[in-house]
C-alpha cells in the first residue's frame, strides 16, 4: 500500500481493504467494484450512474421524509422488477404497468402463457367488473 498526497492507493491488481477492529468492512477490487460488510447508511440520495449520467435515484422524499422514492431518471426509461433473472413487472415511461408482459398497452396489463388469476381478500362483499371487448362480466 502506498499513500500519494492524501490518496490511498494500491499498486497492481490487488484489493484495497478497509477494516475496523480487525474486521474488513469495505473491499475495492482491482476493477473498482466495491463490497461492503455490514450496514451501509446513505444520507438522503443514492444515485445510479452510467458513464457519469444519472440513470436512477433512490431518495428520501424531500416533502415527507417518511416516504421513499425510487426513480428511473432517464427520459423514456422503464422501471423493471425481476426475480431469478426474469422480468416479472414493468412500469413504463408513460406510467403503464405490465405484469407478465414487457410492453403494457394500458394502465394495467396482465399477461402470462398460462392462466391469469387474481385474488382479492377484503372481508366485505366485493363487486368487480371485467370487460372483455363486447362482453362484460360482473
Amino acid at each position: 500500500n502506498t499513500a500519494y498526497g492524501g490518496i490511498l492507493a494500491v499498486q497492481g491488481n490487488y484489493n484495497l481493504e478497509l477494516a475496523t477492529n480487525g474486521v474488513v468492512r469495505q473491499t475495492i477490487n482491482g476493477s473498482g467494484n466495491t463490497t461492503f460488510a455490514g450496514d451501509v447508511l446513505v444520507e438522503d440520495n443514492l444515485y445510479l450512474t452510467d458513464a457519469g449520467t444519472v440513470r436512477g435515484k433512490i431518495q428520501l422524499n424531500a416533502s415527507d421524509r417518511d416516504d421513499l422514492d425510487i426513480k428511473a431518471v432517464s427520459l423514456g426509461s422503464n422501471m423493471k422488477f425481476f426475480t431469478v433473472d426474469t422480468e416479472r413487472m414493468r412500469v413504463d415511461a408513460s406510467g403503464n404497468v405490465g405484469i407478465g408482459v414487457t410492453g403494457p398497452g394500458e394502465k394495467l396489463t396482465i399477461g402470462d402463457t398460462g392462466n391469469v388469476g387474481m385474488s382479492i381478500t377484503d372481508g366485505y362483499p366485493l363487486i368487480m367488473e371485467l370487460s372483455l371487448g363486447a362482453v362484460t362480466l360482473s
